[in-house]
Formats: C-alpha cells, sequence, structure tokens
C-alpha cells in the first residue's frame, strides 16, 4: 500500500484524503505557499497545495499505479478523435469530461475540493452540480450558527436572490448581447437555491442525499388521564414520549468524513501506547480489545444534561424544560474533541417524564 508522507513534516497517510485533513489541520498557514512534489523522483513544485493534490491524485495515484489488474478492467477515457470536416479543417473533438470530485453529500466543506475538475473545457451542463453545491455548503454553513435561527437564513437566502443575484444576472444578461450559451449558465446560477428557499425544501433535499437523520418518536408508557372541560371530567389518552435519532446512522456519516475514521484510529494507537494514565491504558479497555480482537472498536461516551427553553418562571419553571443525551467518541484527538460538530446529538425527552419514569 502507498504511504503519503507531509510536504510541510514527517507524518505519513495512506490515502490522499487523511493527507489533505492534515495539512488543513496543522499546516493551514502554509497551504497556499509553493510546494514540491515529495513522491519517489518527482521534484515538480506548484504554487500551492490544491494543485499538488491535483497532481498527485493525476500522476501517482491513478489506478494503473495502485493496482494494475483493476486499472486492467477499467479502462482509461477515450482519447480526443481528429475529424476533418468538409471544409478540410481539423477539428479535435474531446469527450465530456467527468467531474468526480463534486460531492453528493457534506462530506467535503471546502471549496477548493469542489474547484477540482473545473475547467475552461468543463461543459455547461456540469455547472448545475457545480452551483447547487456551492448552494448546499452555503446553507449548511449558515445553519451551523447557534445564535441565527432557519427563519433568518432563508430570509437572508431570499433577499440575496432577488436583491443582488437576480438583478445582476439580468444585468449581465443584456450586456452580453445574444450568447444563449452564458444566458442557460446565468439561469442556473440565479436558481442555484431553488432547493433551499424554505425549510421544508432544505429538510427534504438534505434527507434525499442522506445527510439529514430526522428524530423518531417513540413512546414509553400511555395511560388516561381526566380533565374538566365545561363543567364536565373528560378522559383523554396521555402518551409520554421521547426523541431518538439513529445514532448508527449518524456515525457512519460521520466516520466517512475525510480523514475523522484514519485520526481516531491513529490517537486510539498513541493512547494505548502511551504509558501516562488514561482510559486506553484501564483494564476495562483492555479487556474489550481482547474480547473483540478481530474488529475494530471505538469506545462511545454518552452525556446527559437538561435545559429550559421559553424561559418559564416560578412554579411552572420546569413544565417545558428538556433533556438531552450526546453521544461522543473518546477516541477523537483532544484538540478536537470539545468542538460541537463533533458531539451527536442521541436523543430528547421531556425533564417532566424523566423524573417520573427514570433512567
Amino acid at each position: 500500500m502507498s504511504e503519503y508522507r507531509c510536504f510541510y513534516c514527517d507524518e505519513t497517510y495512506c490515502r490522499v484524503e487523511s493527507l489533505m485533513a492534515h495539512v488543513k489541520l496543522r499546516h493551514e498557514s502554509e497551504m497556499n505557499s509553493r510546494v514540491t512534489c515529495n513522491i519517489d523522483d518527482c521534484r515538480t513544485s506548484y504554487h500551492n497545495v490544491y494543485s499538488l493534490v491535483r497532481h498527485i491524485k493525476k500522476i501517482h495515484d491513478s489506478p494503473s499505479v495502485r493496482n494494475p489488474e483493476v486499472a486492467a478492467a477499467n479502462p482509461p477515457e477515450e482519447p480526443p478523435q481528429i475529424i476533418i470536416d468538409s471544409d478540410d479543417r481539423i477539428v479535435i473533438e474531446e469527450p465530456p469530461p467527468v467531474l468526480n470530485n463534486i460531492p453528493n453529500n457534506l462530506a467535503f466543506d471546502d471549496l477548493n475540493v469542489l474547484n477540482n475538475g473545473v475547467g475552461p473545457d468543463m461543459h455547461s451542463e456540469y455547472l448545475t452540480d457545480f452551483v447547487l453545491n456551492c448552494a448546499l455548503l452555503f446553507v449548511t454553513h449558515l445553519y451551523a450558527y447557534n445564535n441565527i435561527n432557519r427563519a433568518a437564513v432563508h430570509a437572508i437566502i431570499s433577499a440575496g436572490c432577488s436583491l443582488y443575484i437576480g438583478p445582476c444576472f439580468d444585468f449581465l444578461r443584456k450586456r452580453v448581447g445574444d450568447n444563449n450559451e452564458l444566458h442557460s449558465m446565468f439561469d442556473i446560477i440565479k436558481n442555484g437555491f431553488k432547493h433551499f428557499k424554505t425549510e421544508f425544501l432544505t429538510f427534504k433535499y438534505l434527507q434525499e442525499i442522506g445527510c439529514l437523520f430526522l428524530p423518531t418518536r417513540i413512546t414509553l408508557i400511555s395511560f388516561y388521564s381526566f380533565r374538566k372541560r365545561r363543567f364536565r371530567s373528560r378522559r383523554f389518552v396521555r402518551k409520554q414520549q421521547t426523541s431518538m435519532i439513529k445514532i448508527d446512522q449518524v456515525l457512519k456519516k460521520f466516520l466517512e468524513l475525510p480523514g475523522v475514521f484514519e485520526s481516531i484510529e491513529k490517537n486510539i494507537n498513541h493512547l494505548t501506547s502511551d504509558p501516562s494514565p488514561s482510559f486506553f491504558n484501564a483494564t476495562y479497555w483492555k479487556s474489550i480489545t481482547a474480547k473483540y480482537s478481530s474488529k475494530i472498536v471505538f469506545p462511545l461516551v454518552l452525556y446527559f444534561d437538561d435545559f429550559e427553553i421559553n424561559n418559564p418562571l416560578d412554579s411552572r419553571k420546569v413544565k417545558s424544560k428538556i433533556g438531552a443525551v450526546y453521544c461522543s467518541i473518546l477516541g477523537i484527538p483532544s484538540r478536537i474533541a470539545s468542538q460541537l460538530e463533533n458531539i451527536l446529538l442521541m436523543q430528547l425527552h421531556k425533564y417532566i417524564d424523566h423524573r417520573q419514569l427514570g433512567n
């Protein structure tokens, strides 16, 4: 298996994606400076690390280099065809490019990754996917801000489309004249947020691409209760419920992010071999690893906390209190373990129900 050494330090990784995750984390300030390829005897120099990564994927990480058998089973793209037209002019027809680097989920959150494969030879039909993914990154980044609610996010999107994007491209449409290709590209960019105009449409699209897992309501207990209405006592069924998120799907998506699985596994191995006291040097963890010696095991930590919503006071202050259960992987490197995106929500329930039913 090929190993890729960091361009700025001596760290090595098995995948280019893991190497890029390390570079972004440890050497962010050096990413836009000139860098030289360090694979074999290649000494090609580039202005930034993104150009170098494209070079590595094309020259050093191609299927023929990684696995000759796989390369034989998957022949390369057809070469350009040379055609002589009726006026004896030589015309070179190239096959349409394939944009393998545009993601269909939220695994990539860097526009430099999206820009891989985009160039002057790109056909206009591929612009739709590119614009859609850029809009997706924009919306999800706004969603990540705790001090901006979703209604404000969609108000920003609506105002930006109607007051800025639309008028600007209408002006450009008149400026370029009768250029149908540019007009179609302008229309694609103007409609880039069509899947994100409302919260409902955004959630629907995120579910379609497998990046949103809505909670499931589970009934813990049902019983009859009585309430007076119009001077009569009426019976109704009350349900004590909890909302749970399928943590297995969330963890699968989380561990599939570039470099996440490798960094956690490497950190656990480092902590296990480190003589300083830690959970990974305890007898319990060693018994777990011995029991599942043929598998990769990551320890999960559950947190519980309750919080008040709607800011009620006095005797009704616990009526709207919510209890939450969070999940985190213990082996995440300590420098990023406390970041909110690495702490996963698992369950929500009413505080009163928890107090009555217990754990």
